[in-house]
């Protein structure tokens, strides 16, 4: 039986070094960023920096190849999801192999993609490319996906338009080239407390809020029934689903105080706006219309925590796909490929909002992502490096 092909040393060692920088998104990422600049700036390569988060977080721009306008983005998000509460064999901050994968934080999600990335500047640099390589380093994507906003603003206010975009989350080397949208909200809830034996001189919050999460449900069965389909994904149709809940004070106290997050997950032609509407439109006519009744000081109040629309290169259909995409995924070599769609969110979405052409595709499975020893096998970030090189001998004059 042949052998797994092995990705090589550098690439290693720069995954290495990053798994090793703890960029939890409640972190800063400033040390991996200087590292990465450092690195790059010895091969001579300059960088640009876009900042947030009180300038605690930064995003890294970088560009190989003549100063032209067009070439390929290649962009991977540099923060992580926490490790706390997870119960890991290894240490997640020390990238571990052991029988053919390489564990840690990050490793998946999505540090090998860019070790990768980096381990290919020397070779980059040595081709006498016709168009340029762009490296694309980006701060919260795990939460409010902020950091590729302002790079985009920073890229359109330099004047720079990329040509095209590969976002390298983890595919298992397979072209994505949709996923649903998501709106992440909070709804809150506030009656009156009152002791339990006197039920009536309160207003339950919990029960009210209860009645919201129901409506929700019934949205959430409707949509699944009635809604087209969209067969690419594992679910077929947009979601809704309520997450988290909590309030009351203790056993014997009517609650005064309910909170629950939920989210719609939606496909391209269902409009998070209207589904908002919906459950706003219900609380406002039966929830706080019957909450005033009971007391003139309570209320229901929602707020979004992240939002952002749906990706789609094809338009549900390959003969109607961007001839942009459509030469993205020949130099991928992913053009014969079946098409991949995903229902968990990238920075895609915002390429392609800002009209550059995008397709998913990295090393790893989303599988492994987020869970406690997640890992990456040998041989996909090998299978990246051979991605990598198809891409770059697309971009030979």
């Amino acid at each position: 039986m042949a052998r797994a092909p092995l990705p090589s040393e550098l690439s290693m060692e720069i995954i290495r070094r990053l798994i090793q920088f703890d960029t939890v998104s409640a972190n800063t990422n400033l040390p991996l960023i200087e590292w990465v600049a450092k690195y790059l700036r010895g091969h001579g390569v300059d960088c640009r920096l876009s900042f947030g988060d009180g300038g605690r977080k930064a995003n890294l721009f970088a560009t190989i190849g003549p100063g032209i306008i067009g070439g390929t983005i290649l962009s991977g998000h540099t923060d992580t999801v926490p490790v706390s509460g997870q119960r890991w064999k290894t240490a997640p901050f020390d990238a571990v192999i052991d029988d053919g994968k390489l564990h840690g934080r990050g490793a998946a999600d999505m540090k090998s993609f860019i070790g990768v990335c980096l381990a290919m500047v020397p070779k980059m640099k040595e081709m006498d490319l016709a168009r340029p390589i762009h490296l694309a380093l980006t701060f919260d994507e795990e939460t409010s996906m902020l950091g590729v906003r302002t790079l985009i603003a920073d890229l359109r206010d330099a004047g720079i338009t990329p040509a095209a975009c590969v976002v390298g989350e983890p595919t298992e080397l397979k072209a994505v080239v949709g996923h649903k949208g998501r709106r992440a909200m909070t709804c809150c809830v506030r009656g009156k407390n009152a002791h339990s034996s006197i039920p009536s001189q309160g207003v339950n919050a919990i029960e009210y809020a209860a009645r919201i999460v129901s409506h929700l449900r019934g949205m959430a069965e409707r949509y699944k029934q009635r809604e087209a389909r969209h067969y690419g994904y594992d679910v077929p149709h947009s979601t809704i689903l309520t997450t988290t809940i909590r309030g009351g004070l203790s056993a014997n106290t009517v609650p005064a105080e309910c909170a629950f997050d939920f989210e719609f997950r939606h496909l391209p032609w269902t409009d998070p706006d209207a589904l908002e509407a919906e459950i706003r439109e219900f609380t406002a006519q039966q929830i706080r219309a019957e909450m005033a009744l009971e007391s003139g000081d309570c209320e229901v109040s929602f707020e979004t925590h992240c939002s952002y629309p749906a990706f789609e290169m094809t338009a549900h259909s390959e003969e109607r796909m961007d001839p942009a995409t459509s030469g993205l995924l020949d130099m991928l070599g992913k053009s014969q490929s079946p098409l991949g769609y995903m229902s968990f969110g990238t920075e895609a979405t915002w390429f392609r909002h800002a009209g550059i052409p995008t397709v998913i595709c990295g090393p790893g499975s989303v599988e492994q992502a987020h869970k406690p020893d997640e890992y990456v096998t040998l041989a996909q970030i090998a299978g990246c490096e051979q991605l990598l090189g198809e891409l770059l001998r697309g971009h030979l004059g």
